[in-house]
Formats: structure tokens, C-alpha cells, sequence
């Protein structure tokens, strides 16, 4: 059986088509298709609108409030005498008034908020 050229370049043609087809089509969007507000990103997307914003009462607790209770009265010591903690421990640092405290996450991981002062002023920390 032979094939003619004919054939070949038409099978070609088809070919290269396809795969610049498939190139566009599974291509990423640009950031000028995605900069729209009103819909989600990509051209594909194009009619799907956001959803609606969550209200409070469609907010679930999965531990019941206030069962976690806070630490109120924190107590601290200098940095050269907590020798017990890591080097590395993951802290979350507030300074205000020349005052630096360091909370380490650890801890805020169990208690989940501090209420303390720096300055005389109010502070939450939370994780």
C-alpha cells in the first residue's frame, strides 16, 4: 500500500492542529482574564459569580464558647533565665514602650489567648 504526499501533509496538518488546540485550551489564564472582581479567575470561569459572604449564624464552634479560658495574668522572666527554652522556639514578639515579651506558640497553641498589658495599654495576643 503507498501513501501519497498529499495524505502525509493532511495527516500533518491535522496533527499539528490538534496539539495547538490542545495547547490553548489547557494553557493557564492571563492575569487580564483573572483581574475581573465580579467572577472568579480564568476564562473558563467566566459566568460562575462568588459565592455570598458567610454570616454569623452559618459559623460553627466546634468547641463549645469560653471552654478554653484565658491566660489574664501572665507572668515573665528574662530571656537569660528561661535556659529551659529552645533556642528555636516559635514565639509571637510584641514590644511597645521599650518593653519586648515573647509568647511562645507552644503555649498560645493550648490556651489560644493572652490578655495582658504593655505600657499601660491593653493587649490580646491570640494564636
Amino acid at each position: 500500500m503507498r501513501i501519497n504526499v498529499r495524505t502525509w501533509a493532511v495527516a500533518g496538518s491535522v496533527a499539528l492542529l490538534s496539539a495547538i488546540g490542545a495547547f490553548y485550551v489547557t494553557r493557564p489564564a492571563s492575569p487580564l482574564q483573572t483581574s475581573s472582581s465580579a467572577e472568579l479567575g480564568g476564562r473558563d470561569y467566566a459566568g460562575v459569580q462568588a459565592p455570598d459572604p458567610l454570616t454569623a449564624g452559618e459559623i460553627g464552634y466546634q468547641v463549645p464558647r469560653d471552654k478554653i479560658k484565658a491566660v489574664d495574668s501572665p507572668t515573665f522572666m528574662a530571656a537569660a533565665e528561661a535556659g529551659f527554652v529552645p533556642d528555636r522556639m516559635p514565639v509571637i514578639g510584641v514590644v511597645g514602650g521599650g518593653v519586648a515579651k515573647a509568647y511562645p506558640v507552644p503555649l498560645l497553641s493550648r490556651v489560644e489567648i493572652v490578655n495582658d498589658q504593655i505600657d499601660g495599654r491593653a493587649i490580646a495576643v491570640t494564636w
